[in-house]
């Protein structure tokens, strides 16, 4: 079974991962550049007007989660003058660890601090896929919905939340729906 991990993402309008981490030195993955261009999805040809980058912390622990919020927190006005204006702990775990995690008060003085929450995915939900035309391919799918996302996106809730409750009649017409 896959321990949990943690990543720190940054996002914000304006912001940039690139200049971030020229800046700071912290090891941040850029995914979303301000002003880069979309080359597919709704948004094609359009700059972005948002940043969005990560930090991989790694193997989930105490120790961890409180020393990534003190390297924030060191770095807070560079994080403000840089237009991040979110920061997600995100924690992917398998369903056994979720259950067992507990945040620490001084942790969680320091996700105030920094105007930070933390998330949690059940990594026991999530497959990877194979490869990257596939990856391509299920993010093309998945835009081309992107006008009724929010309306599939209710009902694959409520579908998980059925298969959590093995819940077999709401199962059926939930699938019969989507």
């Amino acid at each position: 079974m896959k321990k949990p991990t943690v990543r720190v993402q940054l996002l914000g309008d304006g912001f940039s991962p690139k200049k971030l981490k020229e800046r700071t030195k912290l090891p941040i993955e850029s995914l979303v550049e301000f002003g880069e261009v979309y080359k597919n999805g709704r948004f094609k040809g359009k700059p972005s007007p948002y940043g969005f980058g990560y930090i991989s912390v790694g193997v989930l622990n105490e120790r961890t989660l409180e020393e990534y919020a003190d390297k924030l927190i060191m770095y807070q006005s560079d994080l403000l003058e840089n237009a991040v204006d979110e920061i997600v702990f995100d924690v992917y775990a398998p369903n056994k660890y979720i259950k067992a995690i507990s945040v620490t008060p001084s942790f969680a003085g320091k996700l105030n601090e920094l105007g930070a929450r933390i998330e949690f995915t059940n990594s026991d939900s999530i497959e990877v896929l194979p490869n990257l035309k596939q990856s391509q391919k299920v993010i093309s799918e998945l835009s081309s919905l992107m006008p009724n996302f929010q309306k599939y996106s209710k009902l694959v809730n409520k579908l998980f939340k059925a298969i959590e409750e093995d819940d077999p009649h709401t199962i059926s017409k939930l699938k019969e729906i989507l």
